[in-house]
């Protein structure tokens, strides 16, 4: 495991995708993240109340109301940390 800033991360389950969850609970407000995103140029490809699916740079991320971030497909842990810190830092 490896840390983001105040995140924890691990391969998935699944071991195709990293997940990185929060330290601390959270519950995000979706609808007003998929704003956010879209005005960075962010592709929200679905939106329900409990989860996102985002085009972040040719990835495909859910981005779940917990908190939780998944990066799917991706070939590295070095590469999912690298572009979840892209991620947070295109959310600041």
């Amino acid at each position: 495991m490896f840390q983001l800033k105040n995140f924890t991360g691990r391969i998935c389950s699944g071991r195709t995708g990293y997940e990185f969850l929060p330290q601390n609970s959270t519950q995000l407000n979706l609808e007003e993240l998929s704003k956010k995103l879209n005005k960075k140029g962010v592709f929200v490809e679905i939106e329900t109340p409990d989860m996102l699916l985002i085009d972040f740079k040719g990835n495909d991320i859910s981005i779940f109301k917990t908190g939780k971030i998944l990066i799917k497909n991706i070939a590295s842990e070095a590469e999912a940390k690298k572009i979840a810190n892209l991620l947070m830092q295109s959310l600041k």
